[in-house]
């Protein structure tokens, strides 16, 4: 089996097929497997197209997990007004695709409600009409069950995730504990956990990191000293690989594959190594953040 492994797509289903199709997936494929980590709509413009592409997948041979902007989808149906970060996180911005409500529309609504405004023009409920079409709708139905998507799937050593696991008392498996705080764990900084020793214990026994959330460019600048937003390739260190390409800014999605019948990694057809001489292996060596508070 070969799984082909991508993050935070976004929207941008163009961008992911691009990516698909140099990687070589073929949904006819009974060997081949999708495996997203996490936030699939907001920002790019063709949410339903997305949605629909992933729906042809056959049944077992896609895999979602939860990403912070899933989240945010589940939290957005319910609200009344929703928040300014709705807007700039581009959740709002999908409602309105899934809807096919202008998007100018219910900013037109938004500034009126927040201002005060007594709007009572037909604009005036737009939003309650796009909370209420999203909630029927397949999408909407789809992405607001929770068991259509999974915490983190593992491969192997490789542990997939959107941003990090949770942190859960010793003793405790942060796999089983239904006290895991996930929703903490997929809005925080991965490579800030990882440095800090938030992996340790899976690393002891062989395991990797995969994660998108968080740009891949500030993982090789972290890690290699790459300038700032120069490189969105996927960062690959010894135990933490990390995926999202910013494909609102790069306009292209990484796709790694993992082949089950050797567990090598590929990208784009090549092996996908750690750099020795990145500060990551460095921080390792010397036990970097591994104190215990």
């Amino acid at each position: 089996m070969k799984y082909f492994v991508t993050s935070d797509i976004h929207s941008f289903c163009d961008e992911l097929l691009v990516a698909l199709d140099e990687a070589r997936f073929d949904v006819d494929n009974p060997e081949h497997v999708l495996v997203i980590a996490g936030d699939l709509f907001d920002r790019g413009p063709k949410t339903v197209e997305l949605f629909n592409y992933l729906m042809s997948i056959p049944e077992g041979r896609l895999v979602l997990i939860e990403g912070n902007h899933e989240l945010l989808f589940r939290s957005l149906v319910n609200k009344a007004i929703p928040h300014d970060y709705d807007f700039s996180n581009g959740t709002v911005q999908s409602f309105c695709h899934i809807a096919g409500v202008p998007y100018d529309d219910v900013l037109s609504w938004y500034c009126s409600a927040y201002y005060g405004f007594d709007d009572e023009t037909e604009s005036g409920n737009v939003w309650d009409r796009v909370r209420r079409k999203v909630k029927r709708s397949a999408i909407g139905r789809f992405a607001l069950r929770e068991s259509n998507f999974k915490k983190f799937f593992e491969i192997g050593d490789y542990i997939i995730v959107h941003a990090f696991i949770p942190a859960v008392p010793d003793g405790l498996d942060w796999r089983t504990d239904k006290n895991a705080d996930w929703e903490k764990a997929e809005w925080d900084c991965p490579y800030a956990l990882y440095d800090s020793g938030k992996f340790k214990r899976e690393m002891a026994i062989g395991k990797t990191l995969i994660c998108g959330h968080w740009h891949a460019s500030d993982f090789h600048s972290h890690y290699e000293g790459a300038p700032y937003m120069g490189d969105f390739t996927p960062y690959c260190g010894r135990h933490l690989i990390a995926l999202d390409a910013c494909t609102a800014h790069t306009k292209m999605c990484n796709v790694i594959v993992i082949d089950d019948s050797d567990f090598s990694v590929t990208y784009k057809g090549e092996p996908l190594r750690p750099k020795e001489n990145s500060r990551e292996a460095y921080f390792l060596a010397i036990g970097f953040g591994w104190q215990e508070a």
